[in-house]
């Protein structure tokens, strides 16, 4: 059975899908081959946010700062458009 690691794989992008095309010699996997390949590269992408979200989990107050300052600098780039 050829596997050209289907239509979810051209979804996550070109650079991973070649590089999980060269693990995968010839094509020549069956798709539950092709999808583990394809989880292992989100999953290692996705690291490092779910590490992020994590430590900010801990610290709500940083995440209550940015958001203050982000909506300070929308407001003040608001009034320098109307002025």
């Amino acid at each position: 059975m050829s596997c050209d690691l289907g239509p979810s794989q051209d979804l996550y992008g070109g650079r991973k899908k070649e590089r999980t095309r060269r693990r995968l010699p010839d094509g020549l996997h069956g798709c539950l081959q092709c999808k583990k390949a394809l989880y292992e590269l989100i999953v290692a992408d996705l690291m490092p946010l779910q590490t992020r979200w994590r430590d900010l989990e801990t610290r709500p107050d940083v995440v209550r700062d940015v958001l203050r300052t982000s909506a300070a600098r929308g407001a003040a780039d608001c009034q320098g458009d109307r002025g």
